[in-house]
């Protein structure tokens, strides 16, 4: 474009420059013909920012008049090429009722109770709600609801959903599945992968309207909250939000600041309250800050708006009464052997020792240092001999002059040898009642058994679960725990995309 040709330019239309669309806003004309264009972008990657160019560096400037449309024919019987954009036109008309609109229509056998979250939601000033039902009631679902109903209204160009590294892949099928809502999953390699592509300068949040990311991924590094700071969305939907209702941990204070980016909310959790009123205000209050003060003081009646809460004896409805299957709980008691109660009996003194303590501050410390030792010893005696191993190392580091107990070597010598004696016995009680267990269902590790999963609080109880399994069902012979087939460890120190692959293959059915 030469010369006079840049008077094509005006405020209002639309110009492709280095590829990308953008409307402009204003035109300075130069004293030599050329001139600074202002402009905003339209095109996916320059969506909503805006840009000057200058027209003597910037010389290939094409304006996308509309006498340049070709207009096609629908030559397909029955005109279905232009029904089908009629259609489209419908569909995306976006509705101002406060009523169902769409979701319905979804790939669900909807049930009433399903819809009481966002009919609730539609009802306050800014849609934003809690989903606190029970294990099974389908807060994911309610969830797609609440996000298809918003996208309908016109509310629901921009969506990140934030959820555990375990289960992004589950969240993203059930909402494309159901809802048709195709979230791009953002895991550490994805990210990686975006900002590889996009200039140092663009935001790799921008990319992609709709989105899943992890909160641990989030939180783990410092320059995403600079790129979070100037991103909004019409969404944000957390799962499992009870993580991080702790406003001083990184996660809580990352909820908190996303709860400031968006119009529109949905947090779910089956477990939104943990009994300290505290945390549960810090909930209510990322979906609305003026409802109820953070220190606790506020009633039923002040957070009832924001949430709705029901168990599976709630749901009247013999279709969704049908599908609940009884949970079989069976307790197993293990018999403790003599090495086991001389430990629990010398950490038991420790902890009636605490209580003699005159000074509150010693007090304290003798008695978490005591419990301590019995939740570790509860998970593993493996796991209480690692921590009594790190302590010792600890205090002899850097010895501490005050005799708490913690930092008192004859004491810690002494337990360690106590837990010395479970473990070279043998005579782990809780091991040896789950070993019987798994015998009498016939469990040897073959790949036609039942899987199972097992809990446990500390790492080195999941690593002592394997060695000795592995030895007493003859499993593998392989020392290293990495490369163990059979038997996997899952824990947090994992990244997304292992966690996530070892998820879909304890599902599928020819995996070891």
């Amino acid at each position: 474009m030469e010369g006079n040709a840049y008077n094509q330019i005006a405020p209002g239309v639309r110009i492709l420059v280095r590829g990308e669309d953008f409307l402009v806003n204003k035109k300075e004309q130069n004293h030599d013909y050329t001139c600074i264009i202002s402009c905003q972008g339209l095109s996916e990657l320059v969506k909503g920012k805006h840009f000057k160019f200058d027209t003597t560096i910037d010389k290939d400037i094409t304006v996308l008049e509309p006498d340049n449309t070709l207009l096609e024919a629908d030559t397909e019987t029955g005109y279905q090429k232009t029904k089908l954009f009629i259609e489209t036109i419908l569909r995306n008309a976006s509705f101002t009722s406060k009523k169902i609109e769409i979701s319905h229509k979804s790939a669900i056998s909807g049930s009433n109770f399903q819809f009481t979250p966002t009919l609730k939601a539609l009802n306050l000033p800014r849609p934003r709600i809690l989903i606190a039902d029970a294990v099974g009631l389908g807060k994911t679902v309610e969830a797609g609801i609440f996000m298809a109903e918003l996208i309908k209204r016109g509310q629901g160009q921009r969506i990140l959903v934030i959820a555990l590294k375990s289960i992004l892949a589950q969240f993203q099928q059930e909402l494309w599945n159901r809802f048709a809502i195709p979230l791009v999953r953002l895991d550490s390699e994805g990210i990686s992968k975006i900002k590889a592509e996009l200039p140092e300068n663009k935001n790799p949040f921008d990319y992609y309207d709709k989105m899943i990311i992890s909160i641990d991924t989030l939180k783990n590094n410092a320059k995403f909250k600079h790129y979070l700071e100037k991103s909004r969305w019409d969404i944000i939907a957390i799962d499992e939000v009870h993580t991080v209702a702790n406003v001083d941990s990184l996660r809580g204070s990352l909820a908190q600041f996303l709860a400031t980016r968006c119009q529109a909310m949905v947090l779910t959790s089956a477990t939104p309250h943990n009994g300290k009123k505290e945390s549960f205000a810090n909930i209510i209050t990322m979906l609305e800050p003026t409802a109820i003060p953070r220190n606790g003081d506020y009633s039923k009646v002040n957070v009832e708006p924001y949430y709705v809460r029901r168990f599976k004896n709630d749901i009247m409805e013999a279709s969704i009464q049908d599908k609940f299957q009884d949970r079989e709980i069976i307790t197993l008691n293990p018999k403790l052997s003599e090495d086991e109660i001389a430990f629990l009996k010398f950490q038991q003194n420790l902890k009636i020792d605490s209580f003699q303590r005159k000074e509150d501050k010693k007090r304290k410390k003798d008695l978490l240092f005591s419990i301590g030792l019995f939740k570790s010893f509860m998970s593993s005696p493996r796991a209480c001999l690692k921590s009594i191993n790190n302590r010792i190392e600890k205090v002899i580091a850097s010895p501490a002059e005050d005799d708490l107990k913690e930092n008192n070597l004859s004491i810690l010598e002494e337990a360690k040898a106590l837990v010395g004696k479970v473990i070279n016995s043998k005579q782990d009680s809780k091991y040896l009642i789950l070993k019987e267990h798994l015998i009498k269902k016939g469990w040897k590790g073959r790949r036609s058994d039942d899987r199972i999963i097992i809990f446990s609080e500390r790492i080195e109880t999941m690593i002592y679960l394997a060695e000795s399994l592995s030895q007493d069902f003859d499993i593998e012979k392989d020392v290293d725990i990495d490369k163990k087939k059979v038997i996997k460890l899952f824990d947090g120190t994992m990244s997304d995309v292992e966690q996530q692959e070892l998820v879909e293959d304890f599902g599928k059915e020819d995996s070891d």
